[in-house]
């Protein structure tokens, strides 16, 4: 079947042609009665690069867009994000997402009114990075009292080795276990892993570390910033989404660092971040 036209991503619903889009504050779940076409949808407004989609596939996932958009549309958070909200959509299912898996990931990731206002570390090097980290880990569980099992440090790619090692040595001496495709591997200790085993989970203090520039976003996305614009903005649009789900999954602390400079994706307000913490011994 051709394609019927495009959609446009707006601030609050996805648009389709020939169809005028519901005022924000009366979204109209119409769209639901739509049959089943294929539509080609820019990932991106300003860009001509498009995937093909089933009507049958997005169309029933329109409803709870919007839902959430109209509980949220009042946020701060939202006033940031929902464009990112309806891209995200799209992006879950260009990456292979089935449409109960869509809806799970964007109720997790949105659910949240406002996420927790996070705490600022920079390290001289990874190494002092991962000892901050540490520290604080330590802290939240000899002082606060809270369970190993209930905080996460979300690493680079390949970095959890490295990082797993420093908190088990003396002077730390604190359980980890890694987060795999199913879940921690391990029913007790921290929980380390990278963004993308984030999704779908929450704990109470979670720990974003390097997430500098360079990291977040990766530097090998700038090899398409001339080569290939398009992909480019697909690649910052992926990482920044990334981040603000590993942001979202804490309860009651985000803790987030860096060495370096911050990544591009931090409020440019941070003036100076917190010193390094000293351990109590």
């Amino acid at each position: 079947m051709s394609p019927v036209g495009r959609a446009e991503v707006s601030a609050n619903v996805i648009a389709f042609p020939g169809r005028p889009a519901p005022p924000a504050d009366e979204p109209s779940d119409e769209a639901t009665s739509v049959p089943t076409r294929n539509l080609r949808v820019p990932l991106f407004a300003g860009h001509e690069d498009c995937m093909l989609l089933d009507l049958g596939v997005i169309v029933p996932l329109l409803p709870a867009v919007r839902a959430m958009t109209r509980a949220h549309q009042h946020t701060a958070l939202v006033e940031r994000n929902i464009p990112e909200l309806t891209k995200d959509v799209l992006l879950a299912l260009y990456d292979g997402m089935t449409p109960d898996e869509v809806r799970r990931h964007i109720t997790c990731q949105w659910q949240a009114e406002e996420p927790v206002d996070p705490q600022y570390y920079r390290g001289s090097d990874w190494e002092s990075e991962t000892r901050i980290v540490a520290t604080l880990v330590k802290e939240r569980h000899d002082w606060h009292g809270t369970p190993y099992s209930a905080m996460a440090v979300r690493v680079p790619d390949g970095a959890a080795t490295q990082l797993a090692l420093t908190l088990r040595r003396e002077p730390f001496a604190i359980a980890v276990t890694e987060l795999g495709k199913e879940g921690p591997r391990a029913a007790e200790g921290v929980r380390i892993g990278t963004m993308h085993r984030f999704k779908g989970l929450e704990f109470q203090r979670v720990f974003l570390t390097s997430v500098s520039e360079g990291q977040v976003p990766h530097q090998r996305v700038e090899a398409f910033r001339d080569t290939d614009p398009r992909r480019y903005e697909r690649e910052l649009q992926r990482a920044r989404s990334l981040l603000f789900v590993a942001a979202t999954r804490s309860r009651d602390e985000l803790v987030i660092t860096w060495n370096g400079g911050p990544s591009r994706f931090l409020p440019t307000s941070i003036e100076t971040p917190l010193a390094a913490p000293r351990t109590r011994r």
